[in-house]
């Protein structure tokens, strides 16, 4: 048997372990698994996954994958009302249904993800050492554990409970016909409350039904009873329909299933089973007692990404996108921080929040109290001011999941950050453009040099390009209280959202950055000195985030 030694070893090519390579800093990485690209459920994608300007540049080529299939928000089926969550135009742009074996193929293909196929055999903690069939992998880092339910390191060292007991049954059947105007009879004719909520704004929407909003493009949650649920999700441009039935009552059989299909289908489709046959699409998937957590999250040695670390349930379709994110972050702390005492303790205090979150909103659906006690809604009530319970709260946890399944403070992210305010009578900085080397009308990467400002929280750099809005990047010197997309140092850059919308950053506008820190880099010391001449006028954070 050989022996290799790595920095970084991730245990799983899934959406967790195919980023954190990605973004990982390193010649000497593995990624291991035995199966890439396998059959996945987690095919309702939301916009926080595509936060990142290099996960964005893959939407075009994803809306090509024969899976693909648009998805304009989620809508949650109550007993006695309904409640949508409409995505905001440049949202719906990079939200979709997908199948996650071609999606994570896709990105092994794009990013060349060094993958050994090879299954892990034997894992010792304390020595940092991986074992497959032919190989001894001594790793210099943490151990990466993102194999999702496996959970390998945690099965490995006996530290998983289960969260609750939970068993599912699933298929994947033709859609015959979508007919939306059926979703609104349903609505009608059960006399159901409707409304639709703007998740970011905190409130409802305008009470027209028809001004573009599609159902059928949407996930669509449905509350059957305390403790059971569907989810329906179409695919494959609307041919086809994840259908899954969700219990905490004990093992789902297929009568039960079919028995459900024929009366909870959402109201815009018509279906017909499929023929049974070898295909994950021609087959019926079940799974039994599957939320369960590891003990412990993370150590000096491993730590444990996304499902690894628990899966409570998939009422929200945010997983991948809280999967992504945190692997974004993780790369970003070992790149910069490395793995220490503090980092640790930090990633351990913030997923154990994640995770307390997540199952105070779980718990709030399967035992019906968004159905029956205003209680649970209270919050949400004082904000959106009318609904029922049921619509409130799920308003009130599936707006936190959200923010959960986005980027943390200090990541990168397409949204640019806040809209620093540059006082109009004052004269541009010289001694910037010093340090740039440039003098405005100047091109760097093929943008030309506008000028700099200073604002409150450091220096706001002006760019423009032909064919593309004003860019407006931001440096700032107080990394440890803004959201940045690159750092050098002391130093982080940022941009400016537009008005209307995030700025499209495309690989013209990511060339500039790789130009810039490239400048930066080179006089990194002197841009630390400006920065501690700006530290006195730096207030508390009082930007406006999107």
């Amino acid at each position: 048997m050989q022996t290799k030694r790595v920095d970084h070893l991730v245990i799983g090519a899934g959406m967790a372990g195919t980023v954190l390579a990605r973004f990982l800093r390193s010649e000497r990485l593995v990624v291991l698994d035995p199966r890439p690209g396998s059959f996945k459920i987690g095919e309702s994608i939301i916009p926080e996954h595509f936060h990142h300007p290099v996960l964005r540049e893959m939407v075009p080529a994803i809306k090509q994958l024969p899976s693909y299939s648009p998805k304009a928000g989620s809508t949650f089926m109550g007993r006695g009302s309904v409640a949508s969550f409409p995505l905001p135009p440049h949202g719906a742009e990079v939200a979709m249904h997908v199948g996650r074996d071609e999606l994570e193929a896709l990105m092994h293909r794009t990013w060349r993800t060094p993958i050994v196929r090879e299954a892990v055999r034997e894992v010792d903690v304390a020595r940092r050492v991986v074992t497959t069939s032919t190989t001894r992998y001594e790793v210099a880092g943490p151990i990466l554990d993102c194999s999702g339910p496996s959970m390998v390191v945690a099965s490995k060292l006996g530290t998983i409970d289960e969260l609750w007991p939970v068993w599912a049954r699933w298929a994947y059947l033709d859609i015959t016909a979508v007919e939306p105007e059926r979703f609104w009879d349903h609505i009608r004719s059960a006399d159901l409350s409707y409304r639709r909520y703007d998740i970011p704004k905190g409130r409802l929407l305008p009470g027209r039904e028809r001004d573009g909003w599609q159902p059928s493009h949407s996930t669509m949650l449905t509350e059957l009873e305390p403790g059971t649920w569907t989810w329906q999700i179409p695919l494959y441009r609307e041919k086809l329909l994840s259908f899954g039935l969700v219990s905490r009552h004990g093992p789902v059989d297929h009568a039960h299933l079919e028995r459900v299909v024929r009366t909870h289908v959402a109201s815009p489709y018509r279906l017909s089973w499929r023929p049974k046959g070898e295909g994950w699409r021609d087959r019926v998937h079940t799974r039994a007692r599957f939320a369960r957590k590891a003990r412990i999250g993370a150590t000096l040695d491993y730590v444990l990404m996304a499902d690894a670390f628990a899966f409570a349930d998939p009422i929200y379709s945010v997983g991948t996108g809280l999967a992504v994110n945190k692997a974004i972050e993780l790369a970003a702390v070992l790149n910069e921080e490395g793995w220490n005492d503090e980092t640790c303790a930090r990633w351990n205090d913030d997923y154990a929040s994640l995770l307390t979150r997540a199952v105070t909103a779980f718990d709030a659906w399967y035992d019906g109290s968004l159905l029956s006690s205003d209680d649970s809604a209270d919050e949400v009530q004082r904000s959106f001011l009318v609904g029922t319970a049921f619509q409130v709260g799920v308003a009130h946890h599936y707006s936190h999941s959200i923010v959960d399944a986005g980027p943390p403070v200090g990541q990168p992210g397409p949204e640019g950050r806040g809209r620093h305010i540059v006082d109009a009578d004052q004269a541009p900085l010289a001694e910037v453009d010093e340090l740039l080397g440039l003098e405005v009308g100047d091109e760097l990467a093929s943008w030309a040099y506008e000028g700099s400002w200073a604002t409150q929280r450091g220096i706001q750099h002006r760019w423009r390009r032909a064919g593309r809005p004003q860019l407006i990047i931001n440096t700032s010197f107080a990394v440890d209280e803004t959201r940045y997309y690159r750092r050098i140092g002391s130093v982080s850059l940022s941009f400016m959202n537009l008005m209307e919308q995030p700025y499209p950053l495309d690989a013209s506008g990511i060339g500039l950055f790789d130009a810039l820190e490239g400048l930066i880099t080179r006089r990194v010391a002197a841009w630390e000195e400006l920065g501690e001449r700006f530290s006195s006028a730096r207030s508390s954070p009082t930007d406006h985030h999107r």
